[in-house]
């Protein structure tokens, strides 16, 4: 398909009374039969990085500016963040009013209207707020965010079709029910972003790989604790992560051959891959219905995926050859998350920032190239787009009785299905779950699906009802949910309708149900199956498993985890950690950077530098011995001798610094001042061997007693 540059389409947007800022966006490259639109941008947004979708057709947002606020991320814990709702006053589709909702919050990162609240992120903790009645936001959980970077910690919040909210780099789901706010142990996912198809099935990824996804409903297969399944979760959906990039971009490791292309240093292949989204609308054309788009914010792009769902097995493909779906000649679109609105369009959160790599992984490779290029005085920007293909949107008028919401439940947009199903899931009507019951007998298959799970959702749900539904439809979509939603004891009755030439979709749940020979050979359905059964029932269905088969592998190992106490589901964190190049960074700004610098350069008649010198991108032993026993002067760091009489004290002695805090820093130096390899696998084992080699040593190091020691 052919590219075309947008050079057209100037808005102009009003934020709480300030002056007209007029933003262009003739910077976009966009596959052709396509339409872009600002519809939201500063003044109005500050740093955006989620949003979500009220029914009323405004927006919350969640601005993040203390999030590289500068090239050391200062100041990243105040207490600066906001949740701001954006509103359409003049009624012309875009938005020009700004209300701040929520403020003074540590380092938000995701929202969701739920339960006729909002929930939200705010520092380590999950809250939900009703907003329209007096009280304090309500704790969800003090432990949402269990440590690390902020890189790396959990955000999301999607509402599931299954009436759980999951959360990307995380492995707890929730939910809120009449006892109160839920939390259960899931499957660990991704990193920033996820998405799910119009089925439930959910999506996620890495900086490095675009596509990951479950084949299975979530947590289908890990009910049996002893169990550890590999082929039916974290599936690589593709292995193609190829960029196509408009113009060459900074990426943190670009000096590493193979990242970037060598005639035109434009970076190859994912390095901030994001927010993976499934489209669920035909707000992109019906081609396009069920793709995955893909956020590569150090690229400036948006990536389409071509997705082919066989049976229970899902991969993808490019969509487009040596180009994009969306590009920007602007080094400044960062996109950040991706949405299928509720008029069918799709919707990108462009977070507008020079600088999108944490401090704490940032090299001093990328730091040059920032610096050199002043992005890191790129902030205070955000902004919302959405795309579309001509003709295809529909109205987004929403209704306001129980009895038009059921109506929703049909929609062809799933985005609308699921803003209906959890809309109703939170009515206080006494009479809804009769509607809803008899809805779901005329209704079309959609319409069914979300019909159950609404009952479901409400503690309403009648087994007598799945029973009787299964005997009068056949279609696979629908006994997909059927086999998820149908209690032990129905399930003999339920599958008594189950027609015996089934589509191979409902294989992993029949297997989860019903094991037979035929699971035996594949992983997926082999989890499914042992999965759904208890130790009891895996050791009298032994002498049923073929010998050598993949199902007979792992009932061996579970039946041993078993024996052996070792349970391998996911658990529930209880305790917050740090990861080592985050707590680097802290100690190195608290005992190192007031004599060598927050950016390593050092300071004049102080210390000297130690980017890029030999001291960190050599041999590892060299730095532990320098941070045990000190170093004393004169030394030459990068050909300039330093005359200084003691460098450096050694703080084997100091009882605040222990070999892991000294493998903390050694890690972050590593990978912020040199091109040495930051995690070497033994480093705190090594620490620990030569602080007993030298345990007798009382003096400094010279420089050439340093380079010339040769340890055991």
């Amino acid at each position: 398909m052919i590219r075309i540059l947008l050079c057209f389409l100037v808005l102009a947007l009003y934020s709480c009374g300030e002056t007209i800022q007029s933003i262009s966006v003739d910077e976009f490259v966009l596959q052709e039969g396509y339409t872009i639109e600002l519809l939201a941008a500063e003044p109005l947004l500050d740093s955006p990085v989620a949003m979500t979708f009220d029914t009323d057709g405004s927006i919350y947002a969640v601005e993040l500016p203390g999030y590289m606020r500068d090239i050391e991320g200062s100041d990243e814990d105040a207490p600066d963040g906001k949740i701001v709702k954006l509103t359409d006053e003049d009624g012309d589709g875009r938005y020009d009013n700004r209300t701040v909702i929520k403020q003074g919050l540590i380092a938000p990162r995701a929202v969701a209207v739920v339960y006729g609240g909002l929930l939200y992120t705010a520092g380590t903790s999950l809250y939900w707020d009703q907003l329209d009645d007096d009280l304090d936001a309500e704790l969800v959980d003090s432990l949402y965010v269990i440590g690390g970077n902020i890189e790396h910690q959990p955000n999301g919040l999607l509402y599931n079709i299954d009436n759980w909210i999951y959360s990307a780099k995380s492995n707890a789901r929730y939910r809120k029910t009449d006892d109160g706010w839920q939390k259960e142990a899931t499957s660990f996912r991704g990193q920033w972003g996820i998405s799910h198809d119009e089925h439930g099935r959910l999506y996620y990824n890495d900086n490095s790989n675009a596509l990951y996804g479950d084949v299975v409903p979530p947590n289908i297969s890990i009910n049996n604790p002893y169990l550890k399944p590999a082929s039916s979760i974290g599936r690589q959906v593709t292995k193609d992560n190829r960029l196509f990039l408009l113009q060459a971009t900074d990426v943190n490791r670009g000096y590493i051959p193979g990242v970037l292309d060598s005639v035109t240093d434009k970076v190859l292949h994912f390095t901030s891959a994001c927010s993976p989204h499934i489209h669920t609308s035909d707000g992109l054309g019906a081609t396009v219905r069920g793709d995955a788009f893909v956020c590569g914010p150090e690229g400036n792009l948006v990536k389409r995926y071509k997705m082919n769902y066989d049976g229970y097995n899902i991969s993808a493909t490019q969509a487009y050859e040596g180009e994009e779906f969306l590009a920007s000649t602007d080094e400044t679109f960062r996109p950040v998350n991706l949405y299928t609105g509720a008029d069918g369009a799709l919707y990108i959160m462009d977070l507008r920032k020079g600088i999108i790599q944490h401090r704490a992984y940032m090299t001093s490779y990328l730091r040059e190239k920032i610096e050199a290029r002043s992005m890191d005085s790129i902030i205070g920007l955000g902004r919302i787009y959405r795309v579309y293909q001509e003709g295809q949107l529909t109205e987004t008028n929403w209704p306001t009785e129980d009895a038009d919401w059921i109506k929703e439940l049909s929609s062809s947009n799933g985005a609308r299905r699921m803003i209906a199903q959890k809309t109703l899931v939170t009515s206080t009507s006494e009479e809804l779950n009769d509607q809803l019951a008899d809805y779901v007998n005329t209704a079309d298959t959609w319409g069914i699906i979300h019909g159950l799970w609404t009952l479901e959702g409400r503690g309403a749900l009648s087994q007598d009802l799945l029973v009787e539904l299964a005997q009068q439809h056949s279609d696979t979509e629908l006994w997909y949910h059927l086999l998820q939603l149908v209690d032990e004891s129905y399930q003999e009755a339920l599958l008594t309708h189950l027609s015996t030439d089934y589509d191979a979709m409902l294989e992993p749940l029949v297997a989860h149900l019903q094991p037979s020979d035929q699971h035996q050979s594949n992983g997926v359905l082999a989890e499914a199956a042992i999965s759904g059964m208890s130790i009891n029932e895996l050791q009298s269905y032994r002498s049923q498993i073929t010998k050598g088969t993949v199902m007979d592998s792992l009932a061996s190992v579970t039946l041993s985890n078993y024996a052996t106490n070792t349970t391998v589901a996911p658990q529930l964190m209880t305790q917050f950690f740090k990861d080592p190049r985050t707590a680097g960074l802290q100690l190195y700004n608290t005992y190192c950077s007031s004599c060598h610098g927050q950016d390593g350069m050092g300071r004049e008649n102080l210390a000297p530098p130690i980017m890029q010198s030999e001291y960190v991108n050599g041999d590892v032993d060299h730095l532990i011995l320098l941070m045990l026993h000190g170093l004393q002067g004169p030394i030459k760091v990068n050909g300039k001798t330093y005359n200084m009489n003691a460098v450096m004290p050694g703080i084997k002695d100091n009882p605040a610094l222990g070999d892991k805090e000294i493998a903390e820093i050694i890690v972050f130096v590593r990978n912020s001042f040199s091109f040495a390899n930051p995690f070497d696998s033994n480093i705190l084992e090594r620490i620990g061997e030569l602080r007993e080699q030298t345990k007798d040593r009382t003096e400094m190091y010279t420089e050439e007693e340093l380079f010339s020691w040769k340890g055991d």
